[in-house]
């Protein structure tokens, strides 16, 4: 275990007290230091800061419900703490854990949220230009950073996640089956659609095998020191294509359209951008294929449901991501750009 040299491992009575918590997720006061629930925006707490009382040392402790996403994210924690000297990644350090019940404690990271720079930089009421962001630069830092993520060594493991081409076409098929009942009218037409791209993800047999992070989104990370770059969620972590990685991010920036105070010519500039930095073309067909997942995964998430709190889920409609999935077809048979 990596030890950071500004704050000690956190007290073992800070991890029994957060197990013990009570369903409105009050725990037990603990003398010399106060935690906090930090709940998420489905009002599920699975994440609790803990601060020193007399110092400045705090944490933040992650609760998992099942053993299998512990584990993930404790194998993405003990590989990253294999990061090179002078790299461009500053990624979350372990603090201590609870097997037990599942907990994870990590250092925390300082920095200003890439999701902060790319508003300040792509909305209609742009801020002015000493706030504003420098999109250029915003790209060639997240390039940095995410390629020394990928140059970590990496070994399939049973703890991660599989992200390799022929996995991806398989999970693409699962995803569209599922929704054969939602969405009746359509199902034929888009499961010959996903059925021919996954067939082509079967015939990649040379790519280069990466750390992915899965769920990359600007929200995930952090600029830290103007220059590294801070990762965080470890969630969805794998193996696979790096391409996939970027195939979600592409994804995550081109959501941020169908909001009105973001410019479309700003959010397309930093798309291509960002593709020019990894040496993509706008119009790349593995990366638009891998775009395809995300907008299954969008359509599953858009169905009448709630989670366990009985809050909706749909952040989407329906409709509304069909529209958007067609128009990503309709540029992908033409190929022309896919952004």
């Amino acid at each position: 275990m990596n030890v950071d040299a500004a704050f000690p491992l956190i007290p073992h009575q800070a991890l029994e007290s957060i197990a013990l918590a009570m369903p409105n997720d009050s725990v037990t006061p603990v003398s010399g230091l106060s935690i906090e629930a930090v709940p998420s925006h489905r009002g599920e707490t699975r994440v609790w800061r803990v601060k020193a009382v007399n110092s400045s040392a705090n944490w933040y402790v992650k609760r998992f419900r099942h053993s299998a996403d512990y584990q993930r994210y404790l194998q993405g924690l003990h590989i990253l703490e294999q990061d090179e000297s002078g790299s461009y990644l500053c990624p979350i350090r372990c603090a201590g854990q609870d097997d037990t019940h599942r907990l994870i404690a990590t250092y925390p990271l300082q920095g200003t949220s890439l999701k902060a720079l790319f508003v300040r930089g792509t909305r209609f009421d742009k801020l002015p230009w000493w706030l504003g962001s420098d999109l250029p630069t915003l790209a060639r830092r997240i390039g940095r950073g995410l390629r020394s993520f990928w140059r970590h060594r990496c070994e399939p493991h049973s703890d991660l996640y599989d992200y390799r081409p022929l996995a991806t076409a398989d999970r693409m098929l699962k995803k569209c089956m599922r929704l054969r009942e939602l969405m009746p009218e359509s199902w034929e037409r888009l499961q010959s659609i996903v059925t021919h791209h996954a067939q082509h993800l079967r015939s990649i047999n040379k790519f280069d095998e990466s750390f992915v992070l899965g769920d990359l989104a600007l929200d995930n990370l952090l600029l830290c020191n103007n220059e590294r770059l801070g990762v965080f969620d470890l969630d969805d972590i794998g193996i696979g294509d790096w391409r996939r990685d970027i195939a979600c991010l592409m994804q995550r920036i081109s959501e941020a359209e169908a909001h009105v105070y973001y410019s479309r010519s700003r959010v397309r500039r930093f798309q291509r951008l960002l593709l020019d930095e990894f040496g993509l073309a706008a119009n790349d067909l593995i990366l638009a294929i891998y775009r395809i997942e995300s907008y299954l995964d969008m359509l599953w998430s858009a169905r009448p449901c709630h989670d366990d709190r009985g809050l909706p889920t749909v952040g989407f409609s329906s409709q509304v991501v069909e529209q958007m999935l067609d128009r990503h077809l309709q540029s992908l048979d033409r190929k022309d750009a896919v952004l």
